[in-house]
């Protein structure tokens, strides 16, 4: 199964997808996807405030901000579930690279 959860900038979509995952039973091993690039002082206090939420709560982050496709062969084989965090930083990234 898939969810897409949209909303606007600092809307609370991370948690609430954090949520969800952990609400699923049979999830298996839950990856984080994280797409942000880098290039200012506003994404590092973001890229913080994404690793503050996560902790504790057992994801294993890849951090892939581009070809996305590649984070699939840095996951074990077996029963998982990937968040994939943010489609609309992956599409610029792709895009402006």
């Amino acid at each position: 199964m898939m969810y897409l959860i949209i909303g606007g900038s600092g809307s609370g979509k991370s948690v609430y997808a954090e949520e969800l995952l952990f609400s699923l039973p049979d999830a298996g091993k839950k990856y984080y996807i994280a797409t942000m690039q880098v290039y200012d002082e506003e994404s590092v206090r973001r890229v913080k405030k994404h690793r503050k939420q996560r902790e504790g709560k057992k994801f294993y982050t890849i951090e892939q901000p581009v070809h996305v496709s590649k984070a699939l062969a840095q996951m074990d084989a077996g029963k998982k579930s990937a968040m994939l965090e943010c489609v609309s930083n992956l599409v610029a990234n792709e895009m402006f690279a």
